[in-house]
């Protein structure tokens, strides 16, 4: 069965509605069946990849969803039900809502294993004052995946493509052309780290990954290797609506 999500804008959250089998199961394993989510950007994947992702002609923009997990036993239950269903790796890993021009759900995607979006090359982070910029320093997460965790990422957040952070403290900007994750290693956005980095996306229809070599601190679902991956270490997007 089709996620069914509702979205109020006003304060940035998303809600699960349906299937109920499903949504039941995933709150028996303490799962919260809502979650926050992204200001909405326009939407700039060409033509022939939304068909490959079977987004609908009338998707206009989208906006990630944070999932919002409360307590597990262990982070090998988490790991379990982000690989149970589509539906349940959008509330454990996050995914994307697309919406129409009246602001109505149209379609979600949630991260799997498979082919879908490449990330380009780990990129360091401005700082403190970009990571307390108006419009980003309340979009920080805690970060749940368990592969993440391990490697020490405190918070994390996504920058659609297209949004320019002003720093804080600064005149100009800091544009971010393509969509982006930031990773702190840290709790403060007053303190900075030298692993605090950022991952833009590079294409489509490649695998994701996890870092290989001296940048492996995710061994998780999302970024680009520095060395070949062994052939099952891919990731995609899966129809959840």
């Amino acid at each position: 069965s089709a996620l069914d999500l509702e979205v109020e804008f006003s304060k940035l959250r998303f809600y699960a509605k349906g299937p109920a089998r499903e949504l039941e199961a995933l709150q028996r394993c303490g799962v919260a069946l809502w979650g926050t989510i992204t200001p909405p950007v326009s939407l700039t994947i060409q033509a022939k990849d939304r068909s490959a992702w079977h987004l609908p002609p009338n998707a206009a923009t989208y906006a990630w969803a944070f999932p919002n997990l409360t307590a597990f036993e262990s982070d090998r239950s988490l790991g379990s039900l982000c690989t149970s269903s589509p539906i349940a790796a959008f509330f454990v890993c996050g995914g994307y809502i697309y919406f129409d021009d009246a602001h109505r759900v149209v379609a979600s995607r949630a991260l799997a294993v498979g082919l879908g979006l490449s990330f380009g090359p780990r990129s360091p982070w401005s700082g403190a004052a970009l990571s307390k910029a108006e419009g980003l320093k309340d979009r920080w997460r805690p970060v749940a995946m368990p592969a993440w965790r391990a490697g020490g990422a405190k918070l994390y957040t996504w920058i659609g493509p297209g949004e320019r952070i002003i720093p804080d403290g600064a005149k100009d900007a800091t544009p971010f052309p393509a969509g982006t994750f930031a990773f702190l290693f840290h709790e403060d956005l007053d303190e900075t780290d030298s692993r605090d980095c950022c991952f833009s996306v590079q294409g489509f229809g490649a695998p994701f990954v996890s870092v290989g070599g001296g940048d492996q601190w995710v061994g998780g679902l999302l970024f680009p290797p520095v060395a070949p991956p062994p052939a099952a270490a891919k990731a995609k997007t899966c129809v959840v609506m």
